[in-house]
């Protein structure tokens, strides 16, 4: 070997054989960077697909799901419906019974005031017979249905508010699914409009 200017001489057959070694290195390095390229287009194409599944996915879930909570709406909307038209129902039962009630107030005055008068003959003319018994009977049978009447309205008011209660629950659960289904609305608004942006 011969040495000049205090580095080694590099003599032809050498530098031939490096020069191969860097053409092979970089054929190597080369074909690396195609599988490495390669692969990387296959995980962004993979992506691309994963995403657009996802955002098909979501959309069908929120069409889903817009779906049942409109069927949930129909329905409270028409049990709500229903439970007004048992109220109405109600209240005009309870009116009627009132009505039934407060007719049967004149009759029983009437055959008190007849008792009265029965009953406060002077002693010799006082006589217990079968009118004073059917006046007593009368007004007996008159005070228990004013008592059977009077029940039978305050179990009325009660299965009213009852029904009133439902209602509000009703028509609060009915607020819950209109508030949803605006949400779900929205929100099937902004993911349709990604898609479109996506594409």
């Amino acid at each position: 070997k011969d040495k000049r200017a205090g580095g080694p001489v590099a003599l032809p057959h050498m530098w031939r054989q490096r020069t191969e070694n860097l053409c092979e290195e970089c054929d190597r390095t080369r074909a690396t960077c195609e599988r490495l390229r390669a692969k990387s287009r296959a995980i962004q194409e993979e992506a691309i697909v994963v995403e657009r599944e996802t955002r098909e996915a979501t959309l069908r879930a929120l069409a889903r799901k817009l779906d049942e909570t409109s069927r949930l709406k129909l329905e409270l909307d028409a049990s709500i419906a229903n439970v007004s038209s048992e109220v109405a129902s109600m209240e005009d039962a309870r009116a009627s019974v009132e009505t039934s009630s407060n007719d049967k107030h004149g009759p029983l005055a009437l055959a008190k005031s007849r008792l009265n008068v029965r009953t406060s003959k002077p002693g010799a003319e006082v006589v217990r017979d079968a009118a004073e018994r059917s006046l007593e009977k009368e007004v007996g049978d008159l005070e228990h249905s004013i008592r059977k009447l009077q029940l039978e309205m305050q179990r009325q008011t009660a299965d009213i508010s009852r029904l009133d209660q439902t209602r509000a629950r009703l028509e609060a659960d009915l607020k819950d699914k209109v508030d949803a289904l605006a949400l779900d609305q929205e929100c099937e608004g902004l993911q349709l409009d990604l898609s479109v942006r996506m594409k």
